[in-house]
């Protein structure tokens, strides 16, 4: 039981880690995106419009494949952690595995020493009760 709390516990307390990773992260990312840009207007009587409609796309591509990257690199961190939490996960059931085995050699180990010990009394009970008859104290 105490085994099993401890493990929700810890499993709690990485979840609760990962929210706090995953929450810094995200406003990291909002601090590096720049502002909108208002420049790429199409207006209709300017003559350069093709070209800034080119330009517009070509800063929109460019801040895509940059939040593109970052999400690539978010991505491998989130399955990184997801691994490490398997691991520990996985970490977690072996050392419950261990102490159940633990557990049972020594519950082994008590019944055991208490059976001994029964025993060890007997033989006294019937060593002094052959004396007490040796010797007539009765």
């Amino acid at each position: 039981m105490a085994a099993k709390m401890s493990s929700g516990l810890l499993t709690g307390l990485l979840l609760f880690f990962l929210v706090l990773v995953m929450i810094q992260v995200g406003e990291a990312i909002l601090q590096d995106m720049p502002p909108t840009d208002t420049r790429c207007l199409n207006f209709p009587y300017n003559k350069n419009i093709s070209i800034n409609v080119g330009r517009c796309k070509t800063t929109q591509k460019e801040k895509i494949e940059g939040m593109e990257v970052e999400i690539r690199k978010l991505e491998g961190t989130v399955k990184a952690i997801h691994e490490n939490l398997l691991k520990l996960i996985n970490g977690d059931a072996d050392v419950i595995t261990v102490s159940a085995n633990t557990n049972t050699l020594l519950a082994s180990y008590s019944v055991m020493a208490v059976i001994i010990c029964i025993m060890v009394s007997v033989y006294q009970v019937v060593c002094l009760k052959a004396y007490i008859e040796a010797n007539k104290l009765t």
